[in-house]
């Protein structure tokens, strides 16, 4: 398949354990929704870079720190380094953002 530089993957999981891209099967799907925009810029295959986030007031809220930690548990897999934080209980994580 020609990827074009408008195209933007996901990973599923294949239907059998025979696909040849077992465990993790890239789907791609048409991003120029977002990439014809002047908000988004395409980092790789997988991300895309908001350049209008909108940015959080306090990084100490108790809400963002909860989805941060739901986030970096989530991206274990592919960032094992982040497994020590990820162990950590809500309430030792908050703290330790906090410092």
């Amino acid at each position: 398949m020609h990827k074009s530089q408008q195209q933007m993957a996901v990973l599923v999981i294949p239907d059998s354990e025979n696909d040849p891209e077992w465990p993790n099967k890239r789907k791609w799907f048409d991003a120029s929704r977002w990439l014809s925009t002047s908000q988004y810029i395409k980092v790789d295959d997988f991300y895309l870079l908001n350049l209008k986030y909108h940015p959080i007031n306090n990084v100490n809220d108790a809400g963002v720190i909860v989805i941060l930690h739901f986030a970096i548990r989530d991206a274990i897999k592919k960032f094992p380094e982040l497994s020590k934080l990820s162990q950590m209980d809500n309430k030792t994580f908050f703290l330790f953002h906090a410092r």
